[in-house]
């Protein structure tokens, strides 16, 4: 058996629902001043949870259902990736089904 990777010391693993916390958390701290999220996730009242609720369900319906959620072993990482031909959309990724992820509330996205 091969060993996993680390990064900075810390081990990296693929994600499991249980490292939903984790997940949310440090991708909320990384993209909290992105500007994409930024048009994603509008600013006001509520933007934290409305960026752990995006994650969230980016996490749950689209990227570790189809083994492309990774976190360290330590807490201080997360990663999300879009795998080739493994989208649970198909061809057209989770653009098809993204309704089924969450729906807009005016300020941002909710699960």
């Amino acid at each position: 058996m091969s060993e996993l990777p680390r990064a900075r010391g810390a081990l990296i693993r693929p994600a499991t629902r249980a490292d939903l916390a984790q997940v949310t958390g440090v991708l909320t701290a990384a993209f909290d001043d992105d500007p994409v999220i930024n048009w994603i996730v509008k600013s006001g009242d509520g933007r934290i949870a409305n960026l752990r609720r995006y994650f969230a369900a980016q996490f749950l319906f689209r990227h570790q259902p189809v083994g492309g959620a990774y976190v360290t072993d330590d807490g201080s990482g997360a990663a999300l990736w879009d795998l080739p031909a493994r989208s649970l959309g198909g061809e057209r990724g989770c653009s098809s089904s993204w309704p089924k992820c969450a729906t807009s509330d005016g300020h941002g996205y909710t699960v």
